[in-house]
């Protein structure tokens, strides 16, 4: 794996997230992912031949709890903490 990051893959990416950074947040943000990115690069040369695949350490069966509905008593706190309301329902921007 070697991926160049630099800021036109990052510009790239701010506008396929819809997000607009800083520059400053950007030079940040470039180191960040070239070092994930060199780390994962190392995992990458490791030998994983001889160990079988393992897709949970956890080797018993654990017992799952039973689901039980219950009334939640301060939903009427909870709504007046909502910045926007229509009714009794969170007001949210619209996700595109």
């Amino acid at each position: 794996m070697n991926i160049h990051v630099d800021e036109k893959l990052l510009l790239h990416l701010e506008s396929l997230a819809k997000v607009e950074l800083k520059a400053e947040e950007r030079e940040k943000l470039i180191k960040d992912i070239s070092k994930i990115l060199d780390y994962m690069s190392l995992i990458d040369e490791l030998s994983v031949d001889g160990y079988e695949e393992m897709f949970t350490p956890i080797e018993e069966n654990l017992e799952l709890r039973e689901d039980r509905q219950r009334e939640f008593e301060h939903t009427d706190d909870l709504i007046s903490l909502f910045p926007e309301r229509e009714s009794r329902q969170l007001k949210v921007p619209k996700i595109y």
